[in-house]
């Protein structure tokens, strides 16, 4: 990540460049330090006065959010996916195919390994693509899957396991949390919910179309939407009972067979339902050169499509208020675009597609080639512009 937003009382955006970090008023764009160029490459998080930083893997370290004085270090593996927790514990999962897997955690403020979790790799872990398994946090507990078919609940400052759950086939996502359940897919095309605070399975859904859920479910709003490789299904987060489904790509004009793969872009609003996915036109198993393109649709409580766009290739989908960001890209360029809930597209922006992008509840910010930019909500007009070097 190159970005990171601290939105406490005094915003600062901390963006990364050529291996120095800066810090930034969030507000105005005013540099309020920045440090040696030492090869940071990963803003993990903020914690209490101080943010987490990696470096290739290697380091983890805490750096001063008031001046970027390292605090503390750990030299050693880091964790392919990391987070920091709302009580300041850095989450790190890692592993890799026939070896071992792990979750460990370090105290934010000083470095402190808390607690460290290992497991022997096996066949379940070899179907899963690791590097993808994130620490999933809520409140005070860690969720993570072990050995590629157990999820577990863990607290996240003493490692102390609340409880597991031993599924028979692997779970091919990772899970979801809200205060009330977590959910998770599985290789054998069930969508599970399990009671938070205990692990008790409140309720099962079977997929029924042939898939397994390939992106990490969403709650929100009482519902809940998980995808598959060629469907999207909204299910009642009480109960599990299906509200509706959709199947992207199944009304374009073309007598060519759809293959659809579904992204990590799923959102909801409480009255919206935002779906990405990309789509071949054209079988990608045949030998040939499918066109791909990417849809982007918004569909209202039952189901009904409000809205949809399409473009070659997406890189990013974020929401803030009412307005919805779509990034498309075509080779090495593309454009921002600030949508209305109807899908009218109120402002658009041209970047790089090497750029990194960051929505706040009040601007979009914006890391590319040396320079930060804050743009208004509505992308009418830069709110600052400040040159990194």
């Amino acid at each position: 990540m190159r970005l990171l937003l601290d939105d406490s009382t005094e915003p600062v955006i901390y963006t990364i460049q050529d291996g120095a970090i800066y810090a930034l008023d969030a507000q105005t764009g005013e540099l309020h330090w920045s440090g040696d160029r030492v090869g940071w490459d990963a803003l993990v998080g903020c914690a209490s006065a101080s943010i987490v930083v990696r470096q290739s893997f290697q380091y983890l370290a805490g750096l001063a959010a008031a001046d970027g004085t390292v605090l503390w270090s750990v030299e050693g593996n880091a964790g392919y996916q990391m987070d920091v927790t709302s009580d300041d514990v850095v989450l790190a999962r890692g592993g890799s195919y026939q070896q071992q897997g792990y979750m460990e955690a370090f105290d934010a403020q000083n470095g402190t390994l808390l607690w460290r979790h290992v497991w022997p790799s096996t066949p379940f872990d070899e179907a899963r693509d690791q590097d993808e398994d994130r620490p999933v946090w809520h409140g005070d507990t860690c969720y993570y899957v072990e050995h590629g078919d157990t999820l577990v609940a863990i607290v996240t400052r003493t490692g102390e396991v609340r409880w597991r759950y031993h599924h028979p086939a692997a779970f091919t996502v990772d899970p979801a949390v809200d205060d009330d359940f977590v959910i998770i897919g599985t290789a054998d095309e069930f969508v599970l919910a399990f009671a938070a605070i205990n692990g008790e399975l409140t309720w099962r859904f079977p997929m029924g179309f042939a898939h397994p859920p390939t992106t990490r479910p969403r709650i929100g709003s009482g519902r809940v939407l998980v995808g598959a490789e060629r469907v999207v299904v909204a299910l009642d987060a009480q109960t599990g009972q299906s509200l509706w489904h959709v199947i992207p790509g199944k009304d374009l004009d073309t007598d060519e067979p759809v293959f659809n793969t579904l992204n990590e872009f799923l959102e909801i609003t409480p009255d919206l339902s935002y779906i990405a996915y990309l789509a071949f036109s054209g079988d990608p198993h045949s030998g040939g050169d499918p066109d791909l393109y990417c849809e982007v649709s918004a569909y209202d409580a039952v189901g009904q499509r409000i809205w949809r766009h399409v473009s070659s290739q997406i890189l990013f989908m974020g929401r803030s208020h009412d307005r919805c960001y779509l990034w498309f890209a075509e080779y090495d360029r593309g454009e921002v675009w600030a949508l209305s809930p109807t899908g009218q597209i109120i402002q658009t922006v041209r970047l790089p597609s090497s750029a990194s992008v960051l929505v706040s509840e009040s601007a979009l910010f914006v890391a590319s080639s040396g320079n930060l930019i804050a743009y208004s909500s509505d992308l009418t007009a830069p709110l600052w512009h400040t040159p990194i070097r």
